[in-house]
């Protein structure tokens, strides 16, 4: 705990006749603090040490509101490619029932292909919505601390 301990030897030979001509001391040293100092040193470790706590708990409320965040994009971007699943497996029959005006002269070639060119499109916003929802999970799973290719399913 003190800062400053000092240990001496000290050997000295006395030149005059004596009966002991060498005398040997030791010497040990060190500063007692009686101003309080110590005290003012472990309430100044509390404080960094509550300090340091707070700033802890304050990134952990971080990490907690942003996986709040991506979580629930997550789970909307999951609720988006369901919808749109449901709607392509609705719009199937009815591809069916333009092909058939088609092929019966009910349709123009150019309306039918309009109605294609929509599921193409709706498709393609598909794959738009399942990439957008892997990326999404990837980033639920990087603030889990998990692995990205991580085999876990989240509900």
């Amino acid at each position: 705990l003190w800062s400053d301990p000092v240990v001496g030897v000290d050997a000295t030979r006395v030149l005059a006749s004596v009966d002991h001509r060498w005398t040997l001391g030791a010497t040990l040293g060190f500063t007692v603090p009686v101003s309080g100092r110590l005290a003012i040193q472990r309430e100044k470790a509390g404080a960094q040490w509550r300090a340091e706590l707070a700033r802890v708990a304050e990134k952990e409320w971080a990490v907690r509101t942003d996986l709040a965040r991506a979580w629930a994009h997550w789970s909307a971007l999951c609720r988006q490619v369901e919808a749109e699943q449901a709607l392509a497996l609705n719009a199937a029959p009815v591809l069916a029932v333009i092909d058939a005006m088609e092929r019966a002269g009910e349709l123009a070639r150019t309306e039918a292909r309009l109605f294609h060119l929509e599921q193409a499109s709706r498709r393609a916003q598909m794959l738009r919505l399942v990439a957008a929802r892997q990326r999404a999970l990837g980033d639920v799973f990087t603030l889990m601390g998990l692995a990205p290719g991580a085999k876990v399913e989240l509900a």
